[in-house]
């Protein structure tokens, strides 16, 4: 069927629409399949939150949105490398404060067997207390961290000792085993161990335990003068104990280096998730205010639709 529709355009001329009722069907069935598309579309996108679901659904956004996520994990694995070392070097810190405090308990030690009369059992009592700091020394210096790795191997790595000890003809000799040197951070990584030969010696190369040994054996075969070895030792555990601090400094200074690459990395990282949500993420409001707008006008396809099939010739008669 056709109609034709009169269309008055002033008293020159006029002329007649002629529209087809199978046109108008088409047209009105093609433009409420789109309406559906699209909800379902936004529903989808809805219940998933994925505005792109599919690199069809918008290849760029996809390809830029991919390089996003990626820069996103990736940041997520230099903040768990980061922690894991801030971890490993408190661990590293608190040894070396309790390896502090252990040899101001030595020093004492030896300052009062230097400046007071002793008498032989006096000179054994405090021999065997310098021994016993100097076991719980040889304990700290060889302290693993979580990964079982020497806290003070240096460069060693794996699951050696860091320090060894051993009988010599002039007694008990502890010597530096792991490999000289220290690795150096990154801006993803941080060393997890120090180099045990600078940690506990002193600038002359003298260290701890062959002082306290030196202490403890002055102590006990010293006869009633044994002051000079004692102020020898005393003067070694300064500079040992310098050694000791100045570590800690770089262990604080490492920290605080974390805590600087930390936050650098969460801002990356907060960056690339917010670019990820604009790119492929759905708009929550603006995707259901959409939906609600695409409903109302398939609602009224659908009705402009009833009335086309409606239509008949003895309308217009």
């Amino acid at each position: 069927m056709i109609l034709t529709i009169p269309q008055y355009r002033g008293a020159a001329h006029s002329t007649m629409n002629r529209i087809s009722t199978a046109q108008s069907f088409s047209q009105a069935s093609f433009h409420i399949s789109r309406l559906q598309q699209r909800s379902s579309a936004l529903s989808e996108q809805i219940a998933s939150g994925m505005r792109v679901q599919r690199a069809s659904d918008d290849p760029l956004a996809s390809a830029l949105g991919e390089q996003a996520y990626t820069r996103m994990r990736r940041e997520e694995s230099t903040q768990r490398a980061l922690s894991n070392g801030r971890a490993a070097l408190q661990d590293v810190d608190g040894v070396l404060n309790t390896a502090t405090e252990t040899i101001n308990q030595a020093r004492e030690r030896i300052i009062q067997a230097a400046n007071e009369p002793l008498t032989d059992a006096d000179r054994q009592i405090l021999a065997r207390d310098i021994d016993s700091l100097r076991e719980q020394m040889i304990t700290w210096s060889n302290a693993r961290n979580s990964n079982v790795s020497a806290m003070f191997g240096g460069l060693m790595g794996g699951s050696g000792e860091a320090f060894t000890q051993s009988m010599t003809p002039t007694g008990r000799k502890v010597d530096f085993s792991g490999v000289v040197g220290q690795y150096a951070p990154t801006p993803t990584s941080l060393p997890t161990s120090l180099d045990g030969s600078q940690v506990f010696s002193a600038p002359d190369g003298t260290n701890i335990f062959d002082t306290l040994e030196a202490a403890k054996v002055a102590l006990e075969t010293g006869g009633g003068n044994p002051h000079a070895a004692l102020r020898t030792a005393l003067g070694q555990l300064d500079g040992q104990l310098d050694s000791l601090v100045t570590a800690r400094g770089r262990v604080g200074s490492y920290l605080q280096r974390e805590e600087s690459a930390s936050q650098w990395s969460r801002d990356i990282q907060s960056s690339a998730k917010n670019r990820y949500s604009d790119l492929v993420e759905t708009d929550m409001p603006q995707a259901i205010m959409e939906l609600q707008k695409n409903n109302v006008v398939q609602q009224a396809a659908l009705q402009t639709y009833a009335q086309v099939q409606k239509m008949s010739l003895f309308n217009y008669l």
